[in-house]
């Protein structure tokens, strides 16, 4: 038998293609979404998420008030980490227990409302330095939902 070379082109070339369009899907996963967009330049945004419009007074005032909120939830956001890393030993075992379960995510979410309310706080204060800042802009999208989005590593 004489091997067909054309059948194997043809099924390379379509090994070929769907590895490229499907490397193209994921490519742009996340584009536009920048952690420090405050401090950094936004992807797809040409003014630095209003930073242009500042002086550097502002500019200085935004970096102080965004460590001032990172500093002072420091330790909510290591009791959230440590409550889901309890809830995530709680349901591992065999036989969870549903009432340790529930009472550990009612602790999560007390947690996460406290954070929230303080999220808000800190975005009033952003938005009296640089008016053009919102969550995206001021660097405090919200993991959890993003997550789901696909757009954190």
């Amino acid at each position: 038998m004489k091997p067909n070379y054309l059948n194997n082109f043809v099924i390379v070339l379509t090994i070929v293609a769907i590895l490229g369009f499907g490397t193209n899907a994921f490519a742009r996963q996340g584009a536009g979404y920048c952690r420090n967009v405050c401090l950094n330049q936004c992807a797809g945004q040409k003014d630095n998420c209003g930073m242009n419009k500042l002086s550097e007074k502002q500019i200085k005032a935004i970096n102080e008030q965004r460590k001032a909120f990172f500093d002072a939830t420091e330790d909510l956001r290591q009791k959230i980490y440590e409550k889901e890393t309890e809830l995530t030993s709680v349901l591992a075992k065999k036989e969870p227990d549903a009432e340790k379960a529930k009472a550990v995510q009612k602790d999560i979410s007390d947690l996460k409302s406290q954070l929230h309310q303080k999220k808000i706080d800190h975005i009033v204060k952003m938005k009296k330095i640089n008016p053009y800042c919102d969550r995206k802009a001021c660097g405090l999208m919200d993991r959890d939902r993003d997550r789901d989005r696909g757009c954190c590593r």
